[in-house]
C-alpha cells in the first residue's frame, strides 16, 4: 500500500500530516491482501529509514509480500513528506509493472486541498523495456480528496481521509485507466486500499491488520 501513497502542524502526508501517517523507523503495517474478493495473503510495509531532507524527510519503505502462502523477496519503497503538507508517493503504488520512472511524481496534495475536493494534476513519463526495445508513455495522474468516511477493517474501525488516484495511459493503442481509494485514519496511516483498473488486471484490496510503533 504503497501502498499509496500522504494536520495540523502544517508536515505531513497526503495532506493528512504526520499524526495522521505516523513517521518513525520500526513502524510496521501488515496488510490481507485481497484478490478478485479472495484473500491471496499479507503484505507487510515497515518504515526502515526515516532522514532529514530539504524541505521534508525522506521515508524507506520495506515492502514483504506472502502472497500465496509464499514469501517474495523484500523491495524498498521511498516517500517524501513534504513540509507544506503534502507528500511524494511511490510509483509502485498503482503500478505492478516493471516500469522506470523518467519524470514527474505522484503528489498526494496537502490537507487543505484534500478538504476542498480540488483536483491536483501531474504528468509522468515512464519508460518500460521489452524485448531491448525501450517504450515511453505518458500518464496523467489526478489525485483530490474523497471526504471523511468510516471504515472497518480487522485492525478496528477508523475515521479516515479518502484520497482518489485516476491514472490514465494509452498502451499499445488502447487507453488505460488505473483507479486506487486510499483511506487514511489519524495515527495510523493508510487503512485500507483499492484498485480497479479497466484492463485485465483484477481489483484488488488491501485492509489493515495490525499497526505497531517502532
Amino acid at each position: 500500500m504503497g501502498g499509496g501513497t500522504g494536520s495540523g502542524s502544517g508536515m505531513g502526508s497526503g495532506g493528512s500530516g504526520f499524526a495522521d501517517f505516523p513517521i518513525a523507523a520500526g513502524n510496521t503495517w501488515v496488510y490481507r491482501s485481497v484478490i478478485g474478493g479472495k484473500s491471496h495473503g499479507t503484505v507487510t510495509n515497515k518504515m526502515t529509514k526515516v532522514v532529514p531532507v530539504t524541505g521534508g524527510r525522506r521515508v524507506t519503505m520495506q515492502v514483504k509480500d506472502h502472497i500465496g502462502g509464499m514469501p517474495t523477496p523484500p523491495t524498498q519503497l521511498t516517500y517524501i513528506f513534504h513540509a507544506n503538507g503534502s507528500i511524494t508517493v511511490p510509483l509502485a503504488q498503482i503500478s505492478s509493472a516493471k516500469v522506470r520512472l523518467v519524470s514527474g511524481n505522484v503528489i498526494w496534495p496537502d490537507k487543505a486541498q484534500l478538504a476542498s475536493r480540488r483536483p491536483y494534476r501531474t504528468t509522468l513519463v515512464l519508460a518500460a523495456t521489452e524485448g531491448g526495445k525501450v517504450t515511453r508513455v505518458s500518464s496523467h495522474v489526478t489525485v483530490r480528496g474523497g471526504g471523511m468516511r468510516t471504515v472497518r477493517v480487522p485492525a478496528g474501525t477508523y475515521r479516515a481521509q479518502v484520497i482518489d488516484e485516476i491514472v490514465t495511459e494509452k498502451v499499445g493503442g488502447l487507453k488505460v485507466t488505473v483507479r486506487l481509494r486510499t483511506w487514511v485514519a489519524r495515527g495510523v496511516g493508510p487503512v485500507k486500499s483499492a484498485l480497479l483498473s479497466n484492463s485485465a488486471l483484477p481489483t484488488s484490496v488491501q485492509v489493515l491488520k495490525s499497526f505497531r510503533k517502532g
